[in-house]
Formats: C-alpha cells, sequence, structure tokens
C-alpha cells in the first residue's frame, strides 16, 4: 500500500499509456496477492461481520466474493 502513499513513481503518469500501466500492473499483482491468501476461515469471518453489519443478507448474492 505504501507504493499508493510515495510520490515517486517507476514511470511517470504524464507519460500516455505507459504512464499509467506501472500502476496497473500493480494493482493487478496487489489484487492477485490478496485473492490468493484469503482462507475459508477469513471467508466465514467476513460473513458473521456483514451479518453483524447488515443483519439477514442474501447469501446468493455474496456467494462469487
Amino acid at each position: 500500500m505504501g507504493y499508493f502513499i510515495l510520490p515517486i513513481d517507476l514511470i511517470p503518469d504524464s507519460i500516455p499509456i505507459i504512464g499509467l500501466s506501472d500502476d496497473f500492473s500493480f494493482l493487478v499483482f496487489a489484487y492477485e496477492k490478496v485473492k490468493n491468501n484469503i482462507t475459508d476461515e477469513i471467508r466465514t469471518k467476513a460473513k458473521n461481520k456483514l451479518y453483524s453489519i447488515f443483519g439477514q443478507y442474501d447469501e446468493l448474492e455474496i456467494k462469487d466474493l
């Protein structure tokens, strides 16, 4: 997350297309790292938290989360 805080960029965003590609590639990398580390225990905790915040919810709506 420090990547988003630092004012230094690998490729300046002022360069068209290429400037944003390093930002996008980092987002994809970070998403994959998080996605691959979500366990069934974490999913259960998240569902319990949803229930504690919103009460009843439709299980089918969050099936793919």
